[in-house]
């Protein structure tokens, strides 16, 4: 990189603090510029630890800033749509926490407000770049465009059975196994709680894959927590989304499995992919924590989980097992790489669009009882856009 890149992080709470800071720290190309909160307390804490150029509780400062090339928005989703305005007229392109918005409305403004200045708009869905993930695409997008059976597939029939279009379609199952007790009250107060939070992850995840338009999208469960959604695209593949949050961090958070022309590809904590039925692919392969890259693979995973769980406990801090890497590091880094011309934009305001609005259709269909709710382009692309 040809110079340092100056970065502002708004909205410096928890997802700040434990990822974006730090991954800030880490990055050789960024300089951090400038930190800003509305709570004095928090200011002066990430400042002491990350030691930016600048605090400010008033964002219209980072916009006057010409020295400033970009901003982490980190803030609740709720009245996003006015920090976005307000960096995007001054230039500052904008890498925006997932959800983008908690609204349709606003998502579309946002994503006329991206055309109209031009900025690189990069939304957070980190897994897009998690090491085991993006590997896990390539294999199913290499299979799924080439398919070859192995040959000790059996085929009842044979031949001159006519092939079904529903055997061309993908089948994804996401798994996640998640703990109440670690998420904050107020998520619980929202209407549409971790549903819209985190399962966004998941609904881009569905689509990142399959690669086909969503028109169909039910739900059952709560959207406060513990739900199943159900997301039909436009060649009838299927992803579905198990999120219960009654189960334990002693477990791997997140499995993913996608079923495809006569082949299996699962990805397990983003720390391992598994495969059958592809010629010429190995059963596993094994990929390091973020935190402990001595530490890779499921065993290995579960050996230092265990060790965690049998050291006296310190109610301020979660179990301190091994975390995978879902790719917060490598997302950062593409937004960067991005705002230079130096590589693609790892995921635009359209998609991150399409993912919030799927967990949007997900939350209307558990008001109406779990009734299909219908997807269209209209409701995540702006017409400006289109």
């Amino acid at each position: 990189m040809s110079r340092m890149f100056n970065i502002a992080v708004v909205g410096c709470g928890a997802m700040a603090q434990g990822m974006h800071l730090p991954n800030v720290a880490r990055h050789p190309g960024i300089h951090l510029r400038w930190c800003c909160d509305v709570d004095h307390k928090t200011l002066d804490h990430v400042a002491t630890t990350y030691h930016p150029d600048r605090t400010t509780t008033n964002i219209a400062e980072i916009a006057a800033d010409k020295e400033c090339d970009a901003a982490i928005v980190a803030t609740h989703p709720a009245g996003r749509l006015e920090i976005v305005r307000t960096l995007a007229a001054a230039g500052k392109h904008i890498y925006a926490e997932k959800p983008i918005a908690d609204n349709f409305a606003d998502m579309l403004s946002i994503q006329q407000i991206v055309k109209k200045t031009g900025i690189v708009f990069t939304v957070g869905h980190n897994r897009r770049m998690a090491p085991a993930l993006r590997e896990a695409r390539d294999i199913y997008r290499n299979h799924r465009d080439h398919p070859q059976s192995e040959p000790w597939r059996w085929d009842r029939v044979g031949a001159r059975r006519p092939r079904l279009p529903q055997e061309q379609q993908t089948c994804m199952l996401q798994r996640i196994n998640d703990d109440s007790l670690s998420w904050k009250e107020w998520v619980f107060q929202e209407k549409a709680g971790a549903l819209l939070l985190e399962l966004n992850h998941f609904s881009d995840l569905a689509c990142y894959f399959i690669e086909r338009e969503p028109v169909l999208v039910s739900a059952t469960g709560d959207a406060i927590m513990n739900v199943v959604v159900n997301i039909t695209f436009a060649d009838g593949s299927l992803g579905v989304i198990f999120d219960a949050c009654t189960g334990t961090f002693g477990y791997p958070k997140e499995l993913c499995e996608i079923y495809q022309g006569g082949a299996v590809i699962a990805v397990d904590h983003c720390m391992e992919v598994r495969t059958a039925g592809i010629p010429g692919q190995p059963f596993r392969r094994v990929y390091p924590s973020a935190t402990d890259p001595a530490v890779a693979g499921i065993e290995a995973w579960y050996d230092r989980t265990i060790e965690a769980m049998r050291k006296p406990v310190d109610p301020r801090f979660p179990l301190a097992a091994p975390g995978p890497n879902k790719g917060h590091f490598e997302l950062l880094d593409a937004f960067v790489r991005a705002c230079r011309n130096e590589g693609e934009n790892p995921c635009d305001a359209v998609a991150g669009t399409r993912a919030a609005a799927i967990v949007l259709k997900a939350e209307e269909s558990l008001r109406r009882g779990g009734a299909p709710r219908k997807m269209e382009a209209a409701d995540y692309v702006a017409e400006t856009v289109r």
